[in-house]
């Protein structure tokens, strides 16, 4: 508690963004009014390995197709659930290689890749803004609270 405000910590971050990639993956996720769906990511991977330059060079088959004992491991959810393939689905949507709805998921990948960001930083200073510890000064404060409620 600060300042008479209330605030909780997901206690296994890694073990959120799996649940995350996992449950997206099997039957994809409504929020409010929006679908999220895993085709988009899907379509976005097999757009992005034709490129010669990629947007998401990290990603494979094992990432997207998840194969037995992949959906356990915590590095291939949070390159899927990260900021550059909802940039990658965003940029599609743009240039009309997705249709618009496939916005709501990459709208919904970087809220949790935020959100992920925000719970599993552990240093003072990061590159990514969301990926430092939270403080009294963090500047995740605003985010956390929109995403709560």
């Amino acid at each position: 508690m600060h300042n008479g405000t209330q605030y909780f910590a997901i206690y296994d971050p890694p073990y959120l963004i799996k649940s995350i990639r996992n449950n997206l993956h099997k039957s994809g996720l409504k929020c409010g009014f929006s679908k999220v769906s895993w085709q988009y990511v899907e379509a976005f991977y097999d757009h992005d390995c034709k490129l010669p330059v990629r947007m998401a060079p990290t990603l494979t088959d094992k990432h997207i197709k998840l194969p037995p004992f992949t959906a356990l491991r915590d590095r291939l959810a949070t390159q899927v659930i990260s900021h550059s393939v909802a940039a990658g689905i965003s940029t599609m949507v743009a240039l009309g290689a997705q249709p618009s709805e496939a916005k709501d998921t990459a709208l919904f990948i970087d809220r949790f890749d935020k959100l992920f960001n925000s719970m599993n930083g552990y240093t003072l200073k990061s590159s990514k803004p969301f990926q430092h510890a939270l403080t009294l000064k963090s500047t995740q404060h605003s985010f956390l609270l929109d995403s709560a409620g």
